[in-house]
Protein backbone atom coordinates (compact mmCIF):
# COMPACT_ATOMS: atom_id res chain seq x y z
CA UNK A 1 0.00 0.00 0.00
CA UNK A 2 1.16 3.46 -1.38
CA UNK A 3 1.80 6.35 0.91
CA UNK A 4 2.00 10.19 0.09
CA UNK A 5 5.85 10.66 0.84
CA UNK A 6 6.40 7.11 -1.67
CA UNK A 7 4.64 8.51 -4.63
CA UNK A 8 6.99 10.13 -7.56
CA UNK A 9 5.87 14.03 -8.08
CA UNK A 10 3.89 14.19 -5.00
CA UNK A 11 3.97 17.93 -4.90
CA UNK A 12 1.89 17.66 -8.08
CA UNK A 13 -1.45 15.03 -6.12
CA UNK A 14 -3.84 15.46 -4.61
CA UNK A 15 -4.34 12.81 -1.92
CA UNK A 16 -7.49 11.25 -1.23
CA UNK A 17 -8.88 8.19 0.58
CA UNK A 18 -11.70 5.17 1.21
CA UNK A 19 -13.76 6.50 4.28
CA UNK A 20 -16.39 4.78 6.66
CA UNK A 21 -19.83 6.54 7.09
CA UNK A 22 -21.36 6.86 10.71
CA UNK A 23 -24.44 7.33 12.32
CA UNK A 24 -25.45 10.59 14.52
CA UNK A 25 -24.32 7.79 17.54
CA UNK A 26 -20.60 7.76 16.27
CA UNK A 27 -21.47 4.10 15.02
CA UNK A 28 -20.02 3.20 11.77
CA UNK A 29 -22.38 2.13 9.11
CA UNK A 30 -20.55 1.21 6.36
CA UNK A 31 -17.53 2.29 4.20
CA UNK A 32 -16.72 3.86 0.97
CA UNK A 33 -14.27 2.32 -0.70
CA UNK A 34 -12.78 4.24 -3.86
CA UNK A 35 -12.21 3.03 -7.11
CA UNK A 36 -8.67 2.73 -8.16
CA UNK A 37 -7.73 5.05 -11.11
CA UNK A 38 -4.11 5.53 -9.82
CA UNK A 39 -2.77 4.24 -12.81
CA UNK A 40 -4.83 5.24 -15.53
CA UNK A 41 -3.56 7.87 -18.03
CA UNK A 42 -4.52 11.62 -16.87
CA UNK A 43 -6.41 12.24 -19.80
CA UNK A 44 -8.74 9.34 -18.02
CA UNK A 45 -8.53 10.59 -14.85
CA UNK A 46 -10.12 14.14 -15.75
CA UNK A 47 -12.74 12.35 -17.41
CA UNK A 48 -13.93 10.32 -14.62
CA UNK A 49 -13.23 13.65 -12.28
CA UNK A 50 -16.04 15.71 -14.66
CA UNK A 51 -18.09 12.33 -14.70
CA UNK A 52 -18.54 13.18 -10.46
CA UNK A 53 -15.50 10.94 -8.83
CA UNK A 54 -17.02 11.00 -5.58
CA UNK A 55 -13.70 11.35 -3.40
CA UNK A 56 -13.84 13.57 -0.12
CA UNK A 57 -12.68 16.86 0.39
CA UNK A 58 -12.33 15.81 3.87
CA UNK A 59 -9.92 13.37 3.28
CA UNK A 60 -7.82 15.20 0.57
CA UNK A 61 -4.33 15.78 1.33
CA UNK A 62 -2.03 18.15 -0.35
CA UNK A 63 1.30 19.93 -0.70
CA UNK A 64 0.58 23.61 -0.27
CA UNK A 65 2.61 24.44 -3.38
CA UNK A 66 -0.48 23.45 -5.37
CA UNK A 67 -2.63 26.13 -3.98
CA UNK A 68 -0.30 28.88 -5.29
CA UNK A 69 -0.96 27.27 -8.38
CA UNK A 70 -4.25 26.68 -8.40
CA UNK A 71 -5.83 29.39 -5.45
CA UNK A 72 -7.93 28.47 -2.86
CA UNK A 73 -11.48 27.38 -2.45
CA UNK A 74 -13.80 29.21 -3.63
CA UNK A 75 -16.17 30.19 -0.38
CA UNK A 76 -19.12 31.97 -2.59
CA UNK A 77 -19.74 28.68 -3.46
CA UNK A 78 -22.95 26.75 -1.54
CA UNK A 79 -21.41 23.33 -1.84
CA UNK A 80 -19.37 21.49 -3.41
CA UNK A 81 -15.96 23.39 -2.84
CA UNK A 82 -13.64 21.07 -3.05
CA UNK A 83 -15.28 19.71 -6.23
CA UNK A 84 -14.72 22.60 -7.97
CA UNK A 85 -11.18 23.09 -7.13
CA UNK A 86 -10.20 19.69 -7.74
CA UNK A 87 -11.84 20.79 -11.29
CA UNK A 88 -9.53 23.71 -11.31
CA UNK A 89 -6.88 21.86 -10.31
CA UNK A 90 -6.39 18.54 -12.36
CA UNK A 91 -8.58 20.19 -15.53
CA UNK A 92 -6.55 23.42 -15.52
CA UNK A 93 -3.07 23.32 -13.64
CA UNK A 94 -2.56 19.05 -14.65
CA UNK A 95 -2.71 18.37 -10.82
CA UNK A 96 -3.26 14.45 -10.36
CA UNK A 97 -5.71 12.68 -7.99
CA UNK A 98 -4.49 9.82 -6.00
CA UNK A 99 -5.69 7.58 -3.93
CA UNK A 100 -4.25 5.98 -0.82
CA UNK A 101 -6.40 3.17 -0.56
CA UNK A 102 -6.98 3.35 3.55
CA UNK A 103 -9.63 4.62 5.65
CA UNK A 104 -8.57 7.99 6.94
CA UNK A 105 -11.96 9.60 7.66
CA UNK A 106 -15.19 8.83 9.71
CA UNK A 107 -18.14 10.71 6.77
CA UNK A 108 -21.36 11.12 9.26
CA UNK A 109 -24.32 11.23 7.60
CA UNK A 110 -27.51 13.03 9.15
CA UNK A 111 -30.77 15.30 8.07
CA UNK A 112 -29.08 18.03 9.10
CA UNK A 113 -25.81 17.69 6.74
CA UNK A 114 -25.42 21.08 5.06
CA UNK A 115 -25.53 18.69 1.56
CA UNK A 116 -28.63 17.35 2.06
CA UNK A 117 -30.25 20.86 3.36
CA UNK A 118 -28.94 22.68 0.11
CA UNK A 119 -30.90 19.65 -1.83
CA UNK A 120 -33.78 20.41 -0.35
CA UNK A 121 -33.74 24.09 -0.47
CA UNK A 122 -33.08 23.98 -4.54
CA UNK A 123 -35.76 21.43 -4.68
CA UNK A 124 -38.18 24.29 -2.92
CA UNK A 125 -37.84 27.05 -5.52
Amino acid sequence: MNTAEQIQDAKNCIFYTDYFYINEHGIITGEFIQRNYNYSTQEERNRILLDRLRGRGSSSLMHRSIFDKVGYYDDSLRSSEDYEFWLRACLIYDIKLYLIQRKTLLYSKHSEQLTRKIVSDDTLQ
